[in-house]
């Protein structure tokens, strides 16, 4: 397959890459440039683990083909720090706990700060929620915590400084806290919330290795039929193709293989 020549703007430098055609621009940061901060989620635009910035618009990486940023400006998580200091809403993810196993997180991070960026105050939409509930969809909050969310950040937050009102109320259980104990009760941060607000936590999917190859799993259409017969022929004439062990163990077995 033919490549095709692509320059555009990565977290501030101009970068110039060859990617073939049709591939989104998930890939093309991950495989090709080597930022791992956007993750893969389900690979739909369902989870917004892969949200980055795109001209200062929140898109889903994994829904946008790399070839339409050509010339354009793409900011991922790895471009948000200032140096070696965390942005305003790393820090803020980190005093409060927002991370838990952190995969999602800079997905979560890129669209609080498409959030916050300096704009006019838009004229309610979606039933008065405004811009917030074109957001908090991409990470499939459940709804109560929408509605809570929502009430919250009912008032507009044009500055950065303004997200102390997104901060956790740390003083709802001060009465209950006893201030002698070392631990218990006291707000600790996690050894890996650094990794997970930069979206420098290791996981099995960052890992790439020489000679790597990829499993695509290919279910049957069918929910409730008996596979008698499996054509990888076109799969195998293609040259990235370096076998199809699901065909050669249905042919293995007399037993119809199930879906």
């Amino acid at each position: 397959m033919a490549k095709t020549a692509l320059q555009f703007r990565h977290n501030g430098r101009d970068v110039a890459i060859f990617v073939d055609g049709g591939t989104n621009l998930l890939v093309a940061l991950r495989e090709v440039i080597g930022d791992m901060t956007p993750k893969f989620g389900c690979g739909q635009g369902g989870c917004g683990a892969c949200s980055v910035l795109i001209d200062g618009e929140l898109h889903l990486s994994c829904l946008t083909l790399a070839e339409t940023v050509a010339g354009r400006s793409v900011e991922t998580l790895d471009g948000i720090k200032d140096g070696p200091d965390l942005h305003p809403l790393q820090r803020a993810f980190a005093e409060n706990f927002a991370a838990q196993c952190g995969y999602c997180t800079p997905g979560m991070l890129m669209a609080a700060k498409a959030l916050a960026r300096p704009q006019p105050v838009a004229e309610p939409r979606r039933g008065g929620r405004g811009d917030l509930g074109q957001y908090l969809p991409l990470h499939r909050l459940r709804t109560h915590h929408q509605c809570r969310a929502r009430r919250r950040l009912r008032r507009p937050c044009p500055r950065l400084k303004d997200f102390a009102m997104l901060e956790l109320r740390k003083d709802i259980f001060a009465d209950e806290r006893d201030d002698n104990l070392k631990e218990i009760g006291k707000a600790t941060q996690r050894q890996d919330m650094l990794g997970h607000v930069t979206g420098t936590s290791p996981y099995f999917d960052d890992h790439q290795l020489q000679g790597m190859l990829h499993l695509k799993v290919v279910r049957s259409t069918h929910s409730h039929a008996r596979l008698r017969r499996i054509d990888t022929s076109e799969a195998e004439r293609s040259p990235a193709c370096a076998g199809s062990s699901a065909a050669q163990m249905c042919r293995a077995t007399s037993t119809p293989c199930s879906a």
